[in-house]
């Protein structure tokens, strides 16, 4: 198995899914570290949407929330709930500092 994890800080993922397509890997592509209000709750939705399951299943996308002293507790419980929906993972780092 190749696997490919990626995590996208910059709204990377045309990039991303391109080099899906080309190296056959089975990949994990992570929504970004700066999930701040609804605005990007809806944006990771549509990601999800447009990527997850793309070039035949092998890419996966999971919500990024970033880590715990750049988000508040409601956005953290409202992008988990949205990631338990999707049927999807929540990346966060756990500890940075």
């Amino acid at each position: 198995m190749l696997l490919a994890v990626f995590s996208d800080t910059h709204g990377n993922l045309e990039p991303m899914r391109r080099f899906v397509l080309r190296h056959a890997p089975d990949a994990v592509l992570h929504l970004g570290d700066h999930c701040r209000d609804a605005a990007w709750l809806r944006e990771q939705k549509e990601l999800f949407t447009r990527f997850d399951g793309a070039e035949d299943g092998r890419a996966r996308v999971y919500m990024g929330l970033h880590a715990e002293y750049t988000s508040d507790e409601s956005l953290a419980r409202d992008l988990a709930a949205q990631a338990g929906e999707l049927g999807t993972g929540l990346h966060v780092h756990v500890s940075e500092t």
